[in-house]
């Protein structure tokens, strides 16, 4: 393999991937870290107001984009109209979501029978203005493969936000004020930040000629609306029928294995989306780029969620303390569904590249079908049946994504399991290591929860870690084998020549 350094599109997308991952990892870190301070101030009841809250908010997202920021990445010729077009309009949907939240937030809290809700979502409404200022700039920087300047963005904005806003006033006993105006300040922050590293042109325009350029993006936007039913319909249930402090513990649950998650998938999906649409016409490159993404991801998502899902009380004590102890049965369903989850997303960028986006349309249409009925039913039980309920949608739902990326791409489940078959091995390895070494600490009550749960994710982390290294080239997969290559290609020439020579003396011990 030679490491001279090699300009094409894959080469563009690892250089992307490696920039929004390292971002990725120090924003996923500061989010967590502030996550956790906040609940030890703030308790579970301000955060079930706020999640009560971002249904709606996030709902509005949805519509607010329009379907066009995906457009503007999926469009092989971009037009300067286009740019002013999509910017014009999704100021003007922000501007008219910020008046109906504002003025239906009384409606909202009678359905939820929290009124105390209502300033709160009146007060971040504006939200939704902040966010249209720098949607189309990001889709922009997503489209050239510039998530250097996305991930800049999101991590100053976050950090400056919370820790020099959203803290303070949590301390100064401004409850769920704090996490409301952090919020705030982090959008406005973050559309500022990205509008300047593009600078692109804002005079209004109402009217476009561009083929296929509305019907993509209210297809895309139908799509979302979908997914956000699937993604929030939980917390509408155990907010109406289970109040604001089961809300708390469940959301905050949620966001916990969600978040390391979402930033796992969201950041490979942009990059994928963008690599899938410059190549939509080669399957063979198509299939082979999904097949590595899923044997990468596996191998993360797999051995971490299912270690977390067999110490749930270490974790929820570790993180958060004994106050949200009844927040422990949430955990192990939650845990497991999200390998699910990210393998699930890793569909939605090649059935998008592919100008597809009605196959997915389809299926989340009828797991959200499902996901009501699933929710009616456990609802009636507990919210702990909820969330079982949750992973066996997840599954669903993955499977059917899955399908019809396997038909687009002729690619089949029997190349899906073999691209995850070391994830396997790690995963019964690490969990192992992780169930061992907190059964030995548990008597000892002079370690607490939280060393207790550092020192078994250091465990399974190193187990792990030198079971990948271990691995015979025949137990990891070609596509495992391929993205290491590419990223090797994509290190400085010294520490590639280093990496390669290693890898080499390896391959000879193995023979």
């Amino acid at each position: 393999m030679s490491c001279k350094d090699r300009k094409d599109l894959a080469e563009q997308a690892f250089s992307a991937l490696k920039w929004n991952y390292g971002g990725t990892l120090v924003r996923s870190g500061a989010q967590i870290l502030i996550g956790i301070v906040l609940a030890r101030i703030l308790g579970p009841e301000p955060f079930g107001l706020v999640a009560i809250a971002w249904i709606v908010i996030s709902l509005g997202y949805l519509v607010a984009d329009f379907g066009f920021g995906a457009a503007l990445v999926q469009r092989q010729i971009l037009s300067n109209d286009e740019v002013r077009y999509t910017f014009t309009l999704q100021v003007l949907i922000g501007l008219g979501l910020t008046a109906l939240v504002y003025g239906s937030a009384s409606l909202i809290a009678q359905v939820f029978k929290q009124p105390e809700i209502v300033p709160v979502l009146q007060v971040l409404s504006l939200i939704f203005v902040f966010q249209s200022l720098g949607q189309t700039a990001t889709s922009l920087l997503k489209r050239n493969l510039d998530f250097r300047s996305v991930q800049m963005g999101q991590v100053l904005s976050n950090v400056v936000s919370y820790v020099l806003l959203g803290i303070p006033l949590a301390y100064m006993g401004f409850e769920v004020w704090s996490l409301a105006i952090a919020q705030l300040s982090q959008s406005l922050m973050y559309a500022l930040v990205t509008y300047f590293r593009v600078r692109h042109p804002i005079k209004p325009l109402l009217k476009i000629h561009a083929a296929g350029f509305f019907g993509f993006g209210m297809k895309v936007t139908i799509t979302n609306l979908v997914n956000w039913m699937i993604s929030n319909m939980d917390n509408v249930f155990v907010g109406r029928f289970f109040g604001a402090v089961s809300l708390g513990l469940y959301s905050r649950t949620y966001v916990l294995m969600n978040t390391p998650t979402n930033n796992l998938v969201a950041m490979l999906q942009g990059i994928l989306f963008s690599a899938y649409s410059k190549t939509q016409d080669d399957l063979a490159k198509l299939k082979r780029v999904y097949l590595a993404s899923v044997s990468i991801i596996a191998t993360i998502a797999l051995p971490v969620f299912g270690s977390i899902a067999v110490v749930p009380h270490t974790v929820i004590e570790g993180v958060y303390g004994k106050n949200w102890l009844n927040a422990v049965p949430f955990l192990v369903p939650l845990a497991l569904a999200m390998p699910f989850f990210a393998l699930m997303a890793l569909a939605g960028p090649l059935i998008w590249g592919k100008g597809k986006v009605e196959r997915e349309l389809r299926v989340q249409a009828i797991v959200a079908a499902l996901f009501i009925v699933v929710l009616s039913v456990t609802s009636k039980i507990s919210v702990v049946a909820m969330a079982w309920g949750v992973f066996a949608v997840y599954v669903v739902r993955f499977i059917f994504m899955t399908k019809e990326v396997l038909q687009v791409t002729g690619a089949s489940w029997q190349e899906i399991l073999i691209s995850m078959r070391g994830s396997v091995l790690i995963l019964i390895v690490a969990a192992s290591v992780v169930s061992g070494t907190d059964a030995i600490l548990v008597p000892y009550d002079a370690i607490s929860s939280l060393i207790r749960l550092i020192i078994d994710a250091f465990a399974a982390a190193t187990a792990a870690f030198l079971l990948f290294l271990a691995l015979p080239r025949v137990v990891l997969s070609p596509e495992t084998i391929w993205v290491s290559n590419r990223f090797l290609q994509s290190l400085p020439p010294s520490l590639c020549w280093i990496l390669v020579h290693i890898n080499g003396a390896k391959s000879k011990a193995n023979g």
